[in-house]
């Protein structure tokens, strides 16, 4: 049996294995294993390829690891996935924290046209 899972064709096992090493991955970045979570994801991603939030993800344990390259292409190809105002944010984060301020104003501006009554981006409106 055939399950749709973000445009790709998955049998129901290879569904079920990518949510469970994302929740794996999600337990293991809560327990500060991120270097643990990265193969996890990355998996998850050969399974899935146009899931999102595994990119999201994968740049929230690099961001931990400190390595803002590779978090924010993680981010930008989550946000050609699937646009949001929270990846929109972490990526002007990351930006800002690499004293690239016009890709962090700029990058905010997509968050904020997004979401405008998102709470984060409200918080950083008013910086």
């Amino acid at each position: 049996m055939e399950q749709r899972f973000t445009g790709y064709e998955l049998h129901r096992d290879e569904v079920d294995t990518v949510h469970r090493r994302a929740r794996y991955a999600t337990f293991l970045h809560g327990a500060n294993r991120d270097l643990e979570a990265l193969p996890e994801l990355n998996k998850g991603i050969q399974l899935a390829p146009d899931n999102y939030s595994l990119y999201r993800d994968l740049a929230a344990s690099y961001i931990r690891l400190s390595r803002a390259d590779d978090a924010i292409a993680a981010l930008q190809r989550s946000l050609e996935i699937r646009p949001t105002a929270s990846a929109y944010s972490s990526l002007a984060t990351l930006y800002y924290s690499q004293g690239r301020y016009t890709d962090s104003a700029a990058t905010f501006e997509k968050a904020v046209a997004i979401d405008a009554g998102n709470r984060s981006t409200d918080s950083m409106r008013t910086r």
